[in-house]
């Protein structure tokens, strides 16, 4: 398995065992359940609860799901579901009148975040070394393509703008840009001026509040949601309309390849978490524990988490980290990563393939090649901080091909939430207590009303109004929806605390 690319998963059923596996970020999930010992597998975890008339649903799994959008580990919603981690073997034994299981990783992400030589000497070698990389995971997508259509969502950030100049490097022409959200985002201005650049013909999907909420009210949208949870994940549904509209329009047929810039900046080092970025003292297994708590469980806000929650969620974590003691900052980063690799990057972004799947599109993920990910395993730790040579590589290239360079930016959260993260570091006083409340009510009706993607309109008004704290995004709302939809006996107060809080207009319950 450690020797294969690309992207699949695969089931063997022999006399005496049933192998399962999948890619190295399980880009097409495996489901099985055993009971009274008979192995039930599918892609698809709604036929097998439907099969086991319907089972035990677990408490923990829940609150994974609601506070960070997915369920960690080989567990789902249902006690009896399990799911195929990424890089993973499982042999199903058939022998002895029962079903043993045993699993293996033949892949763990783990950089070596080995020490920086510092000299310039390396980084050169070290940008060449990744200029044949990157002209052999784009020569495979050109190969996988066999002359269709390469249809590439295009940001304003680096992933997607790689895609798109490596590809014109190789000369291919059969190639598309796309972006979209609300009229007049920066995003989509930078898009466009890269596809000009590069001379790729560029489309535009417009997003409003009003269109977000005639999507979110179709039965496709809910026959989406439904097919791609999975008893497990959040569905990512940021491009899902776009697509939809560009393949009414005939811009995109079915026999196009969808190639997103999901995992390069987490491959090249953009989430190395801050705080400890930040911290002048060793980093412990009680910092990595928290920051992953804090960052990763918080849809909701992670301050919001009942104790009970936090210790369930952090007792989990522990036993799937296995670590202990104090680690340099490298070593720390590294752990993270791996987490990271094995959770979020896995079970929510590589997830949001299920919305091509939807629409019968082919896709790529160019930057889970094991060429990529492995040559980024072993580049310095100062050379990934703040992406160093992912940057700088990117803006090479792109400059010796148009002659040009474009400035990167992503949307900013502007005044408004610089004087609020100022505000969360003070002590609490009437003064600021007012000032916060005064802040909320604002920035309330700034998101619904501005937010660069509109997809609040996917909530309702009154909805976003009575839950909308400044913790939550979309996929807060989501996982709320679909978390009452799928187990309705659990509701909010089970996992969170939903007493009022500053700036909050109304109750959280569901």
């Amino acid at each position: 398995m450690g020797s294969l690319n690309g992207f699949f998963s695969t089931i063997l059923d022999l006399d005496d065992a049933t192998f399962l596996a999948v890619d190295r970020v399980r880009s097409i999930p495996l489901f099985y359940s055993i009971t009274d010992r008979k192995i039930i597998l599918s892609d698809d975890a709604r036929l097998i609860h439907k099969e086991i008339g319907g089972g035990n649903a677990s408490r923990l799994a829940a609150s994974e799901f609601l506070c960070a959008g997915y369920v960690t580990g080989n567990e789902t919603l249902i006690d009896e579901i399990k799911q195929v981690c990424p890089g993973e073997v499982i042999r199903l034994e058939k022998s002895y009148g029962q079903t043993d299981t045993h699993r293996q990783r033949y892949f763990v992400h783990r950089p070596s975040n080995g020490p920086d030589a510092g000299d310039e000497k390396t980084k050169s070698e070290l940008l060449d070394g990744l200029n044949v990389t990157v002209g052999s995971i784009f020569s495979r997508l050109k190969d996988v393509s066999r002359g269709r259509t390469i249809v590439v969502p295009l940001s304003g950030g680096y992933d997607s703008r790689l895609i798109v100049t490596a590809l014109r490097d190789l000369n291919c022409d059969n190639v598309i840009a796309f972006s979209y959200g609300r009229e007049g985002n920066r995003e989509s201005g930078i898009s466009r001026r890269i596809a000009r650049e590069l001379g790729y013909e560029w489309f535009f999907v417009p997003y409003s509040n009003e269109k977000w909420e005639k999507w979110g009210g179709s039965p496709q949208f809910k026959s989406f949601l439904d097919s791609s949870h999975n008893l497990c994940s959040v569905p990512h549904v940021q491009d899902w309309p776009a697509v939809w509209e560009l393949k009414e329009q005939g811009v995109i047929d079915g026999n196009s390849v969808l190639v997103p810039g999901l995992a390069g900046d987490f491959i090249s080092g953009a989430n190395f978490p801050k705080p400890l970025l930040d911290q002048k003292s060793a980093t412990t297994d009680r910092d990595i524990l928290a920051y992953i708590v804090n960052r990763r469980f918080g849809l909701w806000g992670a301050d919001r988490l009942l104790p009970a929650t936090r210790a369930d969620i952090e007792r989990k974590l522990s036993a799937s980290l296995r670590i202990g003691g104090t680690y340099s900052l490298p070593a720390a980063c590294a752990i993270y990563e791996s987490w990271e690799w094995g959770e979020r990057q896995a079970k929510f972004l590589a997830n949001s393939v299920r919305g091509y799947d939807f629409w019968g599109l082919d896709w790529w993920l160019p930057y889970w090649d094991k060429q990529f990910i492995e040559f980024w395993s072993n580049v310095p730790f100062e050379l990934k901080r703040n992406r160093k040579l992912y940057k700088s590589y990117i803006n090479r290239r792109f400059s010796e091909l148009t002659g040009k360079r474009i400035n990167t930016t992503h949307e900013r959260h502007g005044l408004i939430y610089t004087i609020y993260s100022i505000q969360t570091m003070l002590p609490k006083t009437p003064i600021t207590i007012l000032s916060d409340m005064i802040i909320g009510t604002y920035d309330l009706a700034r998101q619904y009303d501005r937010h660069p993607m509109a997809w609040y309109g996917l909530v309702g008004e009154g909805e976003f109004r009575s839950k909308y704290t400044r913790r939550e995004n979309i996929n807060s709302f989501l996982s709320m929806r679909l978390l009452s939809s799928i187990e309705p006996d659990m509701k909010m107060n089970d996992f969170l605390r939903i007493d009022a809080a500053p700036g909050e207009t109304g109750s959280l319950s569901s």
